[in-house]
């Protein structure tokens, strides 16, 4: 594990607390690889060249510092934040507003006492907080016995943002794992030399992020079944033991319902019973249109979509017969048409779709890119 340390201002300043800085540095880097950082052009350049896995402020970020923090969350590094007691009802005076809005956006904070863990859950928006005594002011904990608590801690926070952490040939990897459990006939994808390959050559630790992530995503079943066909044994990488934080997106779990509308609108119920008597529509052509209807409105109304729900839309579209002409036409008058069509480019991207399986004609313009980067903030692709 790599920790690049910054070392704030204010604790620069104050002799505890620059004290506790080199203390959790010099103890840390016994045990694993550390870098220090005092100003914002040497945190960037440590970031570019030593490639963290986790960045450690050390003190709460004030001033220019809160800009140096939102960078590094900008280039997706998981950020813990001790905030050395600033938070505490003492420190509520100028400045404390700032504070607590920093110490909301970075992914954990860390709290030296019991007290100070107790005083930070009083405060809105703090909720991933992990308490690691200070050895400086305390004789029961040693400057070791801290640090790996410390590391422990920061292995919690890694587990917790795994999809952001997942590199491109890893994301890349998940998604071949379920196109071949997607095989089910000659249209479908079929992995080439190059994809075993590139399988067969992940790390244990790209194993790992990519089980968390499946597990999270209810894919893990499937992915399991597409690695043991091709004799993988890295999906077999241990993560029992896998701590972390509760996740910050709630996803439901299982498949999105085909037969009840998730919103009760009368007016929407109104014109699938319409449907129902002017298209004479199959059980299927409904169930499409149902699922359909519950994507476009968890979407658009902020909620979470989990992959397994992408699954689920692919295997009713792509591996069922029903007349595409009806369908369209039921997609149209419950304006969901455009949707629909910009998902299948979705579709495609993961499982690519084949000539002659799409009942509307793709649509890739500005709103599918729109949707692309809503499913990547949901975690999803």
């Amino acid at each position: 594990m790599k920790i690049l340390f910054y070392i704030a201002r204010q604790t620069l300043g104050e002799p505890l607390t620059q004290q506790f800085a080199d203390v959790l540095q010099a103890a840390v880097g016994r045990q694993e690889t550390v870098a220090a950082a005092t100003t914002s052009a040497q945190l960037m350049e440590d970031v570019a060249q030593a490639a963290p896995d986790i960045v450690h402020f050390v003190g709460c970020p004030e001033g220019s510092e809160q800009r140096i923090m939102a960078e590094a969350i900008r280039r997706k590094l998981p950020v813990v934040v001790s905030t050395l007691s600033r938070l505490m009802p003492w420190c509520r005076g100028a400045g404390f507003s700032a504070r607590l809005k920093t110490a909301q956006q970075a992914d954990a904070l860390h709290a030296w006492s019991l007290l100070e863990e107790a005083e930070m859950r009083k405060l809105s928006g703090l909720q991933r907080i992990q308490m690691v005594v200070n050895s400086v002011v305390t004789h029961t904990v040693t400057p070791e016995q801290m640090a790996s608590r410390m590391i422990v801690f920061y292995q919690k926070v890694i587990d917790s943002n795994t999809f952001r952490l997942m590199n491109a040939t890893e994301k890349k990897a998940e998604t071949l794992l379920l196109r071949k459990s997607m095989e089910r006939d000659e249209y479908s994808y079929h992995l080439t030399a190059d994809d075993i390959s590139m399988l067969q050559g992940l790390s244990d630790d790209s194993w790992r992020k990519i089980i968390i992530h499946a597990t999270d995503e209810d894919i893990l079943p499937l992915l399991r079944q597409a690695a043991d066909e091709l004799q993988l044994e890295g999906i077999n990488t241990p993560t029992d033991s896998v701590k972390r934080f509760p996740q910050k997106i709630r996803k439901p779990q299982g498949e999105l319902s085909t037969t009840e509308l998730i919103a009760k609108n009368h007016l929407t119920k109104t014109v699938f019973d319409n449907l129902r008597v002017d298209e004479k529509p199959s059980p299927l052509e409904m169930e499409i249109s149902v699922l359909l209807y519950n994507m476009h409105h968890l979407l658009t109304g902020g909620q979470p979509l989990s992959r397994h729900h992408l699954v689920q839309a692919y295997t009713l579209l792509r591996f069922n017969d029903y007349d595409e002409d009806k369908l369209s036409r039921m997609l149209s008058r419950l304006k969901l048409d455009r949707f629909a069509a910009r998902l299948l480019c979705v579709l495609d991207d993961t499982f690519v779709m084949g000539e002659g399986f799409s009942p509307l004609q793709p649509l890739d313009d500005k709103a599918t890119d729109r949707m692309r980067q809503t499913l990547a903030d949901l975690n999803i692709q």
